[in-house]
């Protein structure tokens, strides 16, 4: 059982941590738009550290990710991006909020049946839907991601 702001989860960590490497690769290493290069080039500075730990507690390998998506807005330089992983299990209690903030970053769960998972791995499994949305730099190298 993993407490995070105001979820409680109950999960299976190393079923969890078998699904992951059975998958060869998360969406920002099998995509090759500009979104998921960039993804895959600020990802180790732009994740919090606490929210790393809370993957790494749910058995959940945070360089394979389920889904990536941008949106066109902006805060300056920066691009709004949510990230979506999943862990095998069940959230216990109904949060009275829904997000917790670190880093300026916005962290939500949720939970599904499992068959909206892009991991075939996954997919017969209950699963709680760990989402990662905030404003990151917009910088490859040679210059600015066009989206």
């Amino acid at each position: 059982m993993t407490v995070f702001g105001p979820y409680t989860l109950d999960h299976d960590t190393p079923t969890t941590r078998k699904a992951y490497a059975d998958i060869p690769a998360g969406d920002s290493q099998t995509c090759t738009c500009a979104m998921c290069r960039n993804w895959l080039t600020i990802r180790d500075r732009v994740l919090p550290a606490e929210f790393r730990d809370l993957l790494d507690r749910l058995g959940i390998d945070y360089t394979k990710e389920g889904e990536i998506i941008q949106s066109s807005r902006r805060r300056g330089d920066r691009h709004l991006v949510t990230v979506r992983y999943h862990a095998i299990g069940v959230m216990l209690s109904e949060p009275t909020s829904e997000t917790v903030i670190i880093d300026d970053m916005e962290i939500m769960i949720d939970w599904s049946d499992g068959s909206d998972s892009f991991f075939e791995p996954l997919r017969s499994y209950p699963l709680v839907s760990v989402t990662f949305t905030g404003y990151v730099p917009c910088v490859l190298e040679g210059g600015e991601v066009q989206v």
